[in-house]
């Protein structure tokens, strides 16, 4: 979050007056040596939420007062009911736990044992979510890429072995390898189809349509390259070893 001071013309001193009265200590200005910031336009400011504990707020274009020291500035009546609706945050866990660990208040009966109350913790657990999700993700990809790229493989392997005897003769007789392949890939776009029309009525019945249907439609000719190219490889090959076979 970046800030901005306001001008004196928006500092609303008049509005607070009533409340700095009461706030202040022996009748000493607030507002002495105060600083006003704001947000700027399309920025938003995190605090704690008043009267909810551990949960944060975002405000836009909010009036920001820093004051050179609060406990001189503001009296012991303000200070504790502050304290009492967790509108007081603090930054940096370490040095405020091991204070509150050494302060008085570690003894006090009648406050009893104070606990410090993560304001970003949701928000941490949520983000370590978010992470460990996509690394998830990106290793499930990984290995279905790895799966399709294998199948791809053994699927034109299995295909040139099965098709060499109608593929050796054509190829002596100067069909082109698209030619001899065409029937083979044709099959395996149409299954290809078959399978994104099923992702793509999937994803409409989950409601997922903006984030499953575009990254399948980007994929299908990548895809479809793997499979061609894979064929073309497979064919050539078994035709290369039916050829030396037949010939040495």
């Amino acid at each position: 979050m970046t800030s901005q001071r306001c001008p004196p013309s928006t500092r609303p001193r008049a509005s607070l007056q009533p409340q700095l009265d009461l706030w202040s200590r022996d009748g000493a200005d607030p507002l002495r040596g105060a600083q006003f910031f704001t947000t700027r336009p399309g920025e938003t400011f995190a605090a704690a939420a008043p009267g909810v504990k551990g949960d944060l707020e975002f405000y836009d274009r909010p009036l920001i007062i820093t004051l050179p020291n609060v406990a001189d500035t503001l009296n012991d009546s303000t200070l504790a009911a502050f304290v009492n609706g967790a509108a007081i945050s603090f930054d940096g866990l370490e040095p405020v736990s091991r204070a509150l660990a050494d302060g008085p208040l570690r003894e006090s009966a009648t406050v009893g044992a104070p606990q410090v109350t993560y304001l970003a913790e949701d928000g941490i657990i949520n983000a370590q979510t978010a992470q460990y999700r996509m690394q998830l993700l990106a290793a499930a990809v990984g290995a279905t890429l790895v799966a399709f790229l294998v199948l791809a493989a053994v699927n034109a392997a299995i295909a040139a072995m099965l098709g060499a005897r109608r593929d050796f003769p054509l190829r002596l007789h100067g069909f082109a390898w698209a030619r001899i392949v065409r029937g083979r890939v044709t099959l395996d776009v149409a299954l290809a189809a078959l399978a994104c029309a099923l992702a793509c009525a999937l994803a409409i019945l989950t409601q997922q349509v903006s984030t499953a249907i575009p990254p399948t439609l980007a994929s299908i000719p990548a895809c479809l390259a793997v499979v061609c190219v894979a064929h073309l490889v497979a064919t050539r090959f078994v035709f290369t070893r039916v050829a030396t076979r037949q010939f040495s």
